[in-house]
């Protein structure tokens, strides 16, 4: 640390400290919020991508919904749904058949309308 500013903070009382304290969350949580927001504008809703599992899995799905915070994304069988953090997902290539919410509907042979 800065010997000057170590001086100075030995110098401040204990209510200047917790205000500088203060000070320094608020603005470590906007640059958070930021980067959060800059990573979420990488995705968009269908696209497929793969992330690490605290288990240390690769889970490989697709963006089914873009969250405040947090990306949802619907993995391929058998691995369900997932709310994860956009700093933890990559695009990977797409898969050979399209996710479910964007196949063609079936069309049933015989039926009329």
């Amino acid at each position: 640390m800065n010997y000057k500013l170590e001086c100075k903070l030995k110098n401040m009382t204990t209510k200047q400290l917790l205000e500088l304290n203060r000070m320094t969350a608020k603005i470590l949580r906007s640059r958070r919020e930021r980067e959060i927001r800059k990573n979420l504008l990488e995705f968009e809703v269908g696209d497929h991508v793969g992330f690490t599992s605290s288990e240390g899995e690769e889970i490989k799905g697709y963006v089914a919904k873009i969250n405040r915070k947090t990306v949802s994304v619907d993995a391929y069988d058998p691995h369900g749904h997932w709310r994860v953090s956009p700093r933890m997902l990559s695009k990977i290539a797409r898969q050979n058949t399209p996710p479910p919410a964007f196949q063609k509907p079936l069309t049933l042979v015989g039926v009329t309308k």
